[in-house]
């Protein structure tokens, strides 16, 4: 009985010991945690030269924490106890062990970034290879499911896909953010017209109050839309503002087969600017050349991918190059790391090719497929259909098969359409 009585008063110290342990909670994002864990996880390649292994082992870090905590809390239980009793039943010690095991509840939020995979939802047998239970080139092929592409390829039959195109938060850059909705013309007034009430400045790392009080009147059939402008837009700004204006309508009317801008200003037709003049309308261009990089606020903020404006004059070659800088006091970053080395860009008709170096070390992870998107979306700008690459060390990053001939995108920065 005394023994029994002993064990008893020893569960309720190392419950009371655990009761005093800080909780342990995350609250960050979960998609902003994933990219954050992807980048450094390719900044620790390079500096360690660790390539297959080390996207699981970062993505195991916070069952790593975990485990160390709960390893802690036993050493210094059974510490604590021993001190008391140096006698004490190693059995009980295991069963105590075995109850403080549970795993976190907020765990399950960091786990849950490996079950969004774009491709599949993870099956049994991915569960399994994520324990490590399965080959390596499992492994990998699962690391490759995760991995999430913010290019669009296509659109839905009766559906529509738009962009906002609207200033970074230092009014230097437009960002393109787009959605994929039932076609509906009416509706499409609604989500232009409305821009700052549905695009999440803060949140995004973005400015639309460029189109405060503007409103947009489409006629698809006719591709033709109706821009209305208050009188005051002119206060403030200077021909700067007017130049992201006009550069964001091009740029948004295009996917939507927009040729033809017209401009009101409260109902009444033209609208003065003090760069452009008064005007009345204006025909979108075909194409414009760009060259895609990366921009985001901070660590906290999404990665978009970001057309930098490029002479009409040059050529993909200089795009390309152009894609290894960027603007830090900006936020503006470059969208082909430096290690990957590019031997040769060649043009067949309306296929790119591009080949790397020999020693070129493409890696599975989110900055990689970054890259992709930043490469495809500008040559998609020079007239490109599809981009062929050649001499890469792996098959596979993310959804592209490198094997294969891919086509370019028609947007990037897709998001999920939550309009209310």
């Amino acid at each position: 009985m005394k023994q029994n009585e002993r064990h008893q008063q020893q569960e309720k110290e190392i419950q009371s010991l655990l009761e005093k342990m800080p909780k342990i909670k995350d609250t960050q994002d979960p998609d902003l945690l994933f990219e954050k864990i992807q980048t450094r996880m390719m900044e620790e390649q390079e500096e360690q030269g660790t390539k297959k292994f080390a996207f699981h082992k970062w993505m195991n870090r916070p069952v790593v924490a975990s485990a160390a905590v709960v390893l802690l809390i036993v050493i210094l239980s059974a510490t604590y106890l021993n001190n008391q009793n140096p006698m004490m039943d190693q059995a009980n010690i295991a069963k105590d062990q075995s109850l403080m095991e549970e795993p976190e509840a907020d765990m399950e939020k960091q786990e849950s970034l490996m079950e969004r995979a774009p491709v599949k939802e993870p099956d049994n047998q991915d569960s399994a290879e994520f324990n490590g239970l399965e080959s390596d080139d499992n492994k990998m092929f699962t690391i490759q499911d995760t991995l999430k592409s913010k290019a669009v390829f296509s659109v839905p039959e009766n559906h529509i896909q738009f962009s906002y195109v609207v200033p970074d938060q230092n009014k230097q850059y437009l960002v393109p953010i787009s959605f994929i909705v039932p076609k509906d013309e009416e509706k499409l007034n609604d989500y232009f017209s409305n821009m700052n009430r549905y695009v999440r400045a803060d949140e995004w790392g973005v400015d639309p109050s460029l189109f405060s009080g503007i409103s947009f009147d489409f006629a698809l059939n006719d591709q033709t839309v109706t821009v209305d402008m208050p009188k005051e837009f002119n206060d403030t700004g200077g021909s700067a503002r007017e130049s992201l204006l006009i550069n964001s309508l091009y740029q948004m009317m295009a996917p939507l087969n927009i040729k033809t801008i017209y401009f009101t200003t409260e109902g009444e037709q033209g609208a003065d600017f003090a760069h452009f003049g008064t005007l009345t309308e204006l025909e979108v261009p075909s194409q414009q050349k760009n060259a895609y990089k990366l921009y985001q606020v901070s660590a906290n903020h999404p990665v978009w991918i970001v057309p930098i404006p490029a002479d009409p004059n040059s050529s993909i070659e200089e795009a390309i190059e152009s894609m290894y800088a960027g603007e830090e006091d900006f936020g503006i970053r470059p969208s082909i790391p430096e290690q990957i080395s590019i031997e040769e860009i060649q043009s067949d008709s309306e296929v790119l090719s591009i080949t790397f170096s020999q020693n070129v070390n493409l890696m599975p992870t989110q900055p990689m497929v970054y890259m992709f998107d930043a490469i495809l979306m500008t040559a998609r700008s020079y007239g490109f259909d599809d981009v062929r690459f050649l001499n890469s060390n792996v098959s596979k990053i993310g959804p592209y098969n490198l094997d294969e001939t891919v086509s370019v995108p028609v947007a990037v920065n897709l998001m999920p359409a939550a309009f209310k």
